[in-house]
């Protein structure tokens, strides 16, 4: 077995394990403000939900790797203490208006701590390596299309919560 083979096998086995751990913590919360596994297993995207994800997914896989890497570090750099602090924000919005835990909530903890370290980490490299202005406005670019899937996987919600709440 070759070594690429093996450290490809270790970064599935890792990725994996973040995505099954994610999947936990979304569930806990799921469960606290009502619903079954069934529904949250099952439960169907969004339109919206669906071509961010396909944006996200097209920005890191088929653009150079300092795209992908801007696309994904803008995200995380939405939970630095000075750029809107969101998940912060949205765990403790889910807490008061919800009345669930910080244990209930621990998916947003989650990202509010851990991309405090990768977001730096990604633009300092970014820093780094982007030599060209070429290659600088296209890190740009894939930031600002990264932002305009994060509107569109939002406002889907929102407009969601409006269509089910007219429903009523």
């Amino acid at each position: 077995m070759s070594l690429a083979i093996v450290q490809s096998s270790k970064c599935a086995n890792s990725s994996s394990r973040k995505i099954s751990t994610k999947k936990k913590r979304r569930k806990v919360t799921g469960m606290a403000v009502g619903l079954t596994r069934d529904e949250i297993v099952n439960a169907k995207p969004l339109p919206s939900t669906v071509v961010a994800m396909h944006a996200w997914e097209t920005l890191t896989k088929n653009r150079t790797w300092y795209e992908g890497l801007a696309a994904k570090s803008v995200l995380e750099r939405t939970n630095d203490r000075n750029c809107g602090n969101f998940s912060h924000h949205q765990a403790e919005r889910w807490m008061r208006q919800l009345h669930l835990t910080k244990e209930d909530t621990e998916f947003w903890w989650m990202h509010d701590s851990v991309d405090q370290i990768h977001g730096d980490g990604s633009l300092k490299l970014l820093e780094k390596y982007l030599k060209t202005e070429e290659e600088k406005r296209m890190a740009l670019r894939a930031a600002e299309e990264s932002m305009m899937a994060w509107q569109i996987y939002f406002d889907g919600f929102y407009y969601e919560g409006l269509k089910r709440s007219a429903g009523r």
